[in-house]
This record gives C-alpha cells, sequence and structure tokens, in this order.
C-alpha cells in the first residue's frame, strides 16, 4: 500500500500503449501473484522488470521469445487503490 506513483514498483498498475497504439493496464506485483489473464505480473518477467523504475512518457522495449515490442507508459495508479472502496 506504500506504492509510490511516481516511477514504477512492485504495487503498481500501469497503463501502457504499444507502438502499434493497443492500449493495455497492467498491475505489478510479487513474485508469486502473476495471473496473465488479468494483466497481474510479476516484478521479475521479462516486462515487469522492463517498466520496474520508470515514469510516465518513457518507452521500454521489451524482448519475449523471438520477439521485441515498445511500450509507452501512459499513468501509474497505485493497486491498492483498484481493490474496491
Amino acid at each position: 500500500k506504500d506504492a509510490s506513483v511516481d516511477q514504477v514498483s512492485s504495487g503498481t498498475v500501469v497503463a501502457v500503449r504499444t507502438a502499434a497504439g493497443v492500449a493495455t493496464t497492467y498491475s505489478i506485483l510479487g513474485a508469486w501473484d502473476g495471473d496473465p489473464e488479468k494483466h497481474i505480473i510479476s516484478y521479475k518477467t521479462a516486462l515487469g522488470a522492463a517498466l520496474l523504475g520508470k515514469k510516465p512518457g518513457e518507452v521500454v522495449r521489451v524482448k519475449a521469445g523471438g520477439n521485441e515490442e515498445d511500450y509507452t507508459i501512459v499513468s501509474i495508479s497505485r493497486y491498492v487503490d483498484t481493490l474496491g472502496a
């Protein structure tokens, strides 16, 4: 619950846009919390690790398998704030 929204860290929700313009939101959580179908990824995945420490407006390039994709960070929010009030 102490996650900062200044940069991507474990416990944040990150809105990204691909170079093709596809917008997606990922929750970055702990090593064992991944649920890719719900867009929850571990900070240890290739995408999670690439996003860590980045700020809105920054672009990260992620290699997965034989593919490379660029993601632009659109916004960052706290995961705990998405859990319903």
